[in-house]
């Protein structure tokens, strides 16, 4: 390639003032899609100005809310708005294995064991002037922490193999749905690193706290305006599995034509209680009870009808194996792995997927 060519590719791009940024400016990587704060209320509101003011500094942020609720959408935000938007944005995803954690964060020099047959940056190094965002650091192990505490408050470390410490500046941005104060009184998340990570929050509400925003997100995923009746169902729902149920129910009423009621209520039937929110039935902190359970699910004290047939679904999928499975259904491993332990919300969508994998066919109700 000419030099010519290299400068206009490598240029950053102008973008219009207000404008939601869609790729990032670096690796053209897409980013979350923006409907995940479409809708107008002040909670929507005050979630974007948390966005503005992370953006506005150069901190660490801690990110919570529930799975699903927009924390991608959120860190990608704030390097987006952020002085370093025109460097690279490099997103550590939940599950690596203890065994390549090091070599994945820090990379490895050529010969530093079998088959590593030349120099490796790991995802710190490749962050390096930019921001390196942790999708779930609530899920990292005892080593992992350790690991990256050291980074936190160095800002160095060794390469696999290597003899000669890095330097790297990078900010960095932490989600979770966890609750991490909790988990240090347990003894599961080192004290010293959540006081290293909570310096500055930004807490990303329920899709069901943020008024019509269910409605304007459907919409903007259908591509058109929604009925009344599609607006009151959607409205109505509590949404236990956040933005991420809402696509699921917004793809199968493009694709089989159902209304919003009937989309929910095919999607409610393997939904689980989604990680970081109460059980159904149990008042939330500050919240009333609620007076009836979530569309689609069994009242409190009910056997969910389904239980035999996922179970023989998981022992399937764990028979033929979690890793060939999820590649077989294009989902990464970690994603698979918490959602059969109900760490995320199993939907019907899912379920059909890993049922044609492994050959079965699963009956609902």
């Amino acid at each position: 390639m000419s030099e010519k060519l290299m400068r206009a590719a490598t240029r950053p791009r102008k973008t219009v003032a207000g404008r939601v940024p869609r790729r990032n400016p670096v690796s053209g990587t897409p980013y979350a899609k923006p409907s995940a704060m479409l809708g107008q209320s002040p909670v929507t509101s005050e979630v974007e100005a948390q966005i503005v003011r992370a953006a506005s500094c150069d901190l660490i942020v801690l990110l919570g809310g529930e799975s699903g609720a927009g924390k991608n959408y959120a860190a990608e935000q704030i390097h987006a708005k952020s002085a370093r938007r025109k460097r690279p944005f490099v997103k550590v995803p939940a599950g690596i294995p203890d065994s390549l954690l090091e070599a994945e964060l820090f990379g490895h020099e050529k010969g530093a064991f079998t088959g590593a047959q030349k120099l490796r940056r790991g995802y710190f190094e490749r962050a390096s002037g930019g921001t390196i965002f942790f999708e779930e650091v609530g899920d990292l192990s005892e080593a992992a922490q350790r690991a990256l505490l050291g980074v936190v408050e160095r800002g160095t470390f060794y390469r696999i193999g290597g003899e000669e410490e890095v330097t790297v500046d990078v900010r960095v941005l932490a989600a979770t749905w966890r609750d991490l104060c909790a988990m240090v009184d347990a003894g599961h998340f080192r004290h010293d690193l959540y006081h290293r990570l909570a310096v500055l929050s930004v807490q990303v509400a329920p899709l069901r706290e943020r008024g019509e925003a269910a409605a304007a997100i459907a919409a903007d995923l259908l591509g058109h305006a929604v009925s009344p009746s599609d607006r009151a169902a959607l409205l109505a729902h509590d949404w236990p599995g956040n933005v991420r149920e809402l696509e699921n129910v917004t793809d199968l009423m493009k694709q089989l034509g159902l209304t919003a009621e009937q989309a929910i209520a095919e999607v409610g039937r393997l939904a689980l209680p989604a990680p970081g929110r109460p059980a159904p039935g149990q008042p939330a902190p500050g919240r009333p009870a609620p007076g009836r359970p979530a569309p689609g699910r069994p009242a409190p004290g009910q056997v969910e009808p389904i239980d035999s047939a996922l179970c023989a679904l998981f022992a399937a999928v764990r028979a033929r194996g979690v890793q060939k499975v999820a590649d077989m259904i294009g989902m990464p491993r970690g994603t698979l792995a918490k959602k059969l332990n109900g760490q995320r919300p199993l939907l019907w969508t899912d379920a059909k997927r890993l049922a044609a994998a492994v050959g079965m066919e699963i009956r609902i109700g």
